[in-house]
């Protein structure tokens, strides 16, 4: 399989990949849990503020970087992949019952699905970088400051 290196693309880590046999090979070789990101930043307006908001923001960077393998798909429509890689993220975006965008995902070495997060609502960055810490077993003393009380807060503690 082809993989394209998202150094290319503006604003995607280097280390992020869309290649899914590559993306699962290391999971397990690293017994790493996976971030599957599935969006469509070209059409779907709820993508690109989560784009902004999220997959921009450093903390975001951070906890995906530390904790996970990240598989990135963009089904933006000008979006040039072979036929053989569309049809493989198509059988991705299938086996996982993706029917909105953006959906991230959590799972095991393995692909087993551990959670999953369906859309975005404008301005819960804060809320879903929360949520998703609770998957990550690395965490800066940053992230915890700006998150780590909200999360207190919510909880009653």
């Amino acid at each position: 399989m082809a993989y394209l290196p998202f150094a290319v693309i503006a604003g995607v880590p280097r280390s992020w990949e869309d290649d899914p046999e590559a993306v699962f090979k290391r999971a397990k070789r690293e017994k790493k849990d996976m971030l599957i990101l599935f969006t469509g930043t070209k059409w779907n307006n709820i993508c690109k503020i989560f784009d902004r908001e999220v997959v921009d923001n450093r903390y975001f960077r951070e906890l995906a970087e530390k904790n996970f393998i990240v598989l990135y798909f963009d089904f933006g429509l000008d979006a040039k992949v072979s036929a053989k890689d569309a049809y493989i993220r198509n059988k991705c975006k299938e086996y996982y019952n993706v029917t909105v965008f953006p959906t991230v995902l959590v799972t095991d070495p393995n692909g087993k699905t551990r959670t999953v997060f369906r859309s975005y609502r404008s301005g819960s960055a804060g809320e879903f970088l929360s949520e998703l810490a609770k998957y990550c077993k690395y965490k800066s003393d940053k992230f915890m400051r700006k998150f780590g009380d909200n999360n207190k807060k919510r909880r009653g503690q």
